[in-house]
């Protein structure tokens, strides 16, 4: 960030937006490009329209966010490893992680499929990266992050209507059901729930992963764990959703090949919709109002309904050897 403080915030903000810009521009292209994806031109430039007015994506140009550019970094990765180029694959995973932190669960995903020149790439970058920071900023600067995380993973953030994450929602539940009071025995039983909710996710999706180097069909299964990674994170607010652009992407593509079923592509597209609809009716009711807050839940649901489409996409192995068969 530091070469923006050189330029005058106006021109600093514009900056940073066309970068954004440019950006989104190049991950369309590697989403949905007639010779990446196989889809006809007319098809993926009506996708390519759809990923534009996705929601999310306007809200992250709206706050000037930088998920963007992770879904740069995720969509170019996914091209070096349909290329072989695991190598090139590893070191944008380590940039993604060393920036961002959670998308480091894929590196679960690399190990599962033991792709060990990617993980060997993935530790090499996230060494490199961690020996140069802290040489450049000092000790105590480069893992002051770890006070930044029990900041946003305090009751102050958790008990946000904005926060997606499945930490952030099982804990408002578990504080409407019993109460907002804090004490050691609450705040341990919290964290239990929540743990267990993390748990069960992470189950669902190594249990939807095919152990071995066997092909990743569509990018099936890293699909899903991008949306798990997403709904895993300490913390998530609404823009993180513009990352479901990619098993979104890869559902279109295995849809135009017939290699999907019916309830995957339907379930993402209900989550799509769903987006919209919250983002007008937000529109039309005073902030900070009960109206609001219930369609703030519902954006939860949005990341739900998306997460299930990827795990049934990811899942649904029986359709694809049925189809292989045919």
């Amino acid at each position: 960030m530091m070469p923006l403080t050189l330029l005058s915030p106006h021109h600093a903000y514009w900056a940073w937006q066309e970068l954004n810009a440019a950006a989104l521009a190049a991950s369309i292209f590697l989403l949905f490009a007639p010779r990446y994806s196989g889809l006809s031109r007319y098809l993926a430039l009506s996708l390519a329209a759809f990923a534009i007015l996705y929601p999310p994506v306007g809200n992250s140009f709206a706050l000037a966010q930088s998920k963007i550019l992770l879904l740069l970094l995720l969509t170019a990765m996914i091209r070096c490893m349909r290329c072989g180029r695991d190598s090139i694959a590893g070191l944008l995973l380590a940039t993604a992680g060393l920036c961002w932190l959670f998308p480091l669960l894929l590196g679960l995903y690399v190990v599962l499929k033991r792709r060990w020149r990617m993980l060997g790439f993935l530790i090499a970058g996230l060494a490199i990266g961690g020996v140069a920071t802290v040489a450049l900023e000092g000790v105590r600067t480069s893992f002051s992050f770890l006070t930044s995380i029990d900041f946003l993973t305090s009751r102050t953030w958790l008990s946000s209507d904005s926060n997606l994450s499945l930490e952030a929602f099982v804990s408002r539940i578990f504080w409407d059901m019993f109460g907002a009071a804090s004490s050691p025995s609450r705040e341990l039983a919290r964290s239990a729930f929540v743990r267990g909710a993390d748990l069960a996710v992470l189950y669902m999706i190594v249990r939807a992963t095919p152990l071995g180097t066997g092909e990743d069909r569509d990018w099936r299964t890293l699909s899903l764990w991008i949306a798990a990674s997403v709904i895993l994170s300490p913390t998530a607010w609404f823009h993180y959703l513009l990352l479901m652009l990619i098993p979104f992407a890869q559902m279109a593509r295995a849809a135009n090949g017939g290699r999907i079923s019916r309830r995957a592509p339907w379930m993402a597209a209900a989550s799509y919709l769903l987006t919209g609809l919250i983002g007008n009716a937000l529109a039309m009711v005073p902030p900070h109002s009960m109206a609001s807050s219930a369609l703030r839940e519902l954006e939860f649901a949005c990341l739900v309904m998306a997460f299930v489409a990827a795990y049934w996409f990811a899942a649904d192995q029986r359709f694809l050897v049925e189809c292989s068969a045919g």
